[in-house]
């Protein structure tokens, strides 16, 4: 079984009661939704969650999508879902970017 699709999407998830913190009000989390699809039929749902306001750390839903995007999913694509140790060391291998390159630059084995 292969990797044949990675889709993304932001999603505001509204909450019942504002949600109160140092950095401020919440009405809203806003996340981003990972669907991971294998041949046949298979399909894994992932999520990347956030803090607004940076508080606990700088990354946000608009800068993470693109990265999963043009990063990760290129690397795993064609991986076997179920290896999640080949995939963490696939991705890894790229990780210490700047310094190396983009796996959109990189020709696959």
């Amino acid at each position: 079984m292969k990797i044949t699709r990675i889709e993304t999407r932001i999603v505001d998830i509204p909450v019942t009661t504002p949600y109160v913190f140092s950095h401020g009000v919440m009405k809203a989390f806003s996340n981003v939704l990972v669907w991971i699809h294998a041949d046949g039929g298979l399909v894994g749902i992932g999520e990347a969650s956030f803090t607004p306001g940076g508080g606990v750390t700088e990354e946000t839903p608009e800068a993470t999508k693109p990265m999963i995007d043009c990063y990760f999913a290129p690397v795993l694509i064609g991986e076997d879902p179920f290896d999640v140790e080949r995939a963490g060391s696939s991705s890894r291998s790229w990780a210490s970017w700047p310094r190396a390159s983009p796996p959109s630059r990189r020709r696959r084995a």
